[in-house]
């Protein structure tokens, strides 16, 4: 029998947002051991050293302009960001092998695709901001928007094939799932908090050449290097079972560790969780969540060259590829502030990871590196100097995507009882906001001290309403409507007038006809 290693809170998940919490709890004088199944740190945010480039982030690396308690984060930490300038050079949408450049206005000149690319963004406004951010169950359309795919929203909204296309890789890309398995509600709900879907901007009308949020110089893996300095975290220990009883809980690894303490934070990704054993069992609500949310599919790749050759012709590197034939979902330039180690990132989600596969990693960065020589017009681009990637799907205890999402019926059934109590284990991910953590660096960080706020305030260190760090979703003002938004109308609607305009225009005929023309 191992002996039992004691200790205030033992923190499960050394990534962002477990080592959020251990840094918070830390600075209060709380003793805390983090527990890692990995051989490193920072989970999703996955820094690397090629020889092509000082460092590569292989995981999340971009920072939003409101992500204020990251920002604080990192000051403290003595961690450098830095933010690119905005985009000088036309974005690129590829489709159907062709490269349309474009700098004010996202390339589509039938106005009615464009009329319905509005009244995609319209509907998605107006229908996200009548869900309530704490409760997105909580709302008159609830259970009709949850029983429904956004791919069958879609096909109720759009009107044409190119618009049904574009949303849909919007779609992929920011949730890494297709658009048939994820929920209506969930898409509004994350519209609603994050306030974007991701890339978005590439074909907003009209586009913001801001494409490019702020990040951390060295990696964003940095973050999570700095703070573990400081907090006992032991790697390679995955755990295998968490037993709670009246005065305290004990958490045994694979390796026949044991560990008891006051509390347990579970910093894990609710997929995660059902992984572990439980006892005694968990509640109802958090074990079916657990169960039925599932991680999306992402490939991320890098591939590095002598020169920046995209700028050259005209080109910021920044390309949306929409298509069906094509498995590459956006193109972004990742290049070094300095404008060193020229490079382009490219990412495959949803179906896409599952078609390539089934290709070798050679195979995949000749596909890659042919479709930016088709894109960008550059016969170099066949020429890399290094090419990396980050099969998210077989990274083990993350098995998966950098993003999560709720099939149809999770939300109502399943999220609403998140919160049920369970004793003194915490889980990071049943906070509704931190639901969403797992696709913004932000809300990672919050849903750390959110939990440790819990912790804190259980163990008499602060009072209810000191705030540490805590984000407020409903202070989320959502994005007004553009002019295009408010005065455009839909596919549908300028059919309908046409009609009635018709319908009207041969009865007022009808009737000249009948009185004028029979009299001569």
């Amino acid at each position: 029998m191992s002996s039992v290693t004691k200790t205030d809170v033992v923190i499960v998940g050394a990534g962002l947002t477990g080592l959020t919490a251990a840094k918070t709890l830390a600075e209060n004088n709380v003793n805390v051991i983090v527990l890692e199944a990995k051989d490193r740190v920072g989970g999703r945010l996955y820094t690397v050293k090629p020889s092509s480039s000082p460092y590569a982030d292989l995981g999340g690396q971009y920072l939003g302009p409101f992500d204020n308690h990251t920002m604080e984060l990192c000051k403290k930490l003595g961690v450098e960001i830095y933010t690119p300038p905005p985009v000088r050079n036309h974005l690129a949408l590829y489709t159907e092998g062709t490269t349309t450049p474009y700098k004010h206005n996202f390339p589509i000149w039938n106005p009615i695709i464009k009329m319905d690319l509005i009244n995609f963004f319209r509907e998605l406004k107006l229908s996200s901001s009548r869900v309530s951010a704490n409760a997105p169950w909580d709302t008159s359309e609830s259970e009709r928007w949850d029983t429904m795919t956004v791919k069958q929203w879609l096909d109720e909204i759009c009107w044409t094939k190119t618009v049904k296309q574009i949303a849909a890789k919007l779609v992929k890309v920011t949730f890494c799932a297709e658009p048939e398995d994820i929920s209506l509600l969930y898409l509004l709900w994350f519209r609603k908090m994050i306030g974007i879907l991701f890339f978005d901007n590439f074909v907003c009308v009209p586009p913001t050449l801001e494409i490019e949020g702020a990040r951390i110089v060295g990696g964003a893996q940095k973050i999570c290097d700095k703070i573990s300095e400081n907090i006992n975290v032991i790697l390679k220990s995955p755990v295998q079972q968490i037993n709670y009883m009246q005065d305290s809980v004990t958490v045994t690894t694979d390796n026949g560790e044991v560990f008891e303490a006051e509390h347990v934070i579970c910093a894990v990704s609710l997929p995660m969780v059902h992984h572990i054993t439980f006892s005694p069992t968990l509640p109802s609500g958090l074990s079916e969540a657990a169960k039925r949310i599932p991680m999306g599919l992402s490939i991320k790749t890098i591939t590095y060259y002598h020169n920046a050759f995209w700028i050259d012709k005209g080109f910021s590197g920044n390309c949306l590829v929409v298509g069906e034939d094509e498995f590459v979902d956006v193109i972004v330039d990742d290049t070094k502030p300095d404008g060193s180690s020229p490079a382009l990132a490219c990412f495959f989600s949803a179906e896409n990871v599952t078609k390539v596969m089934k290709l070798s990693k050679i195979e995949r960065e000749r596909m890659i590196c042919g479709l930016y020589a088709k894109i960008f017009k550059a016969e170099e681009a066949k020429k890399p100097l290094e090419y990396i990637e980050c099969n998210w799907v077989s990274e083990s205890y993350i098995n998966g995507g950098f993003a999560f999402y709720c099939p149809t019926g999770v939300i109502t059934n399943c999220v609403r009882h998140l919160k049920q109590s369970y004793g003194p284990i915490h889980f990071a991910a049943s906070d509704t906001l931190s639901l969403l953590g797992s696709v913004a660096i932000e809300i990672a960080v919050n849903a750390g001290l959110t939990v440790a706020r819990k912790i804190l305030y259980a163990k008499g260190k602060v009072d209810e309403d000191v705030d540490v760090g805590v984000i407020q979703p409903d202070t989320f003002a959502p994005p007004p409507l553009t002019w295009q938004e408010k005065y455009v109308p839909s596919v549908g609607n300028l059919v309908k007038g046409v009609v009635k305009f018709g319908i009207v225009a041969s009865c007022v005929g009808a009737v000249v006809y009948s009185k004028v023309y029979k009299k001569l």
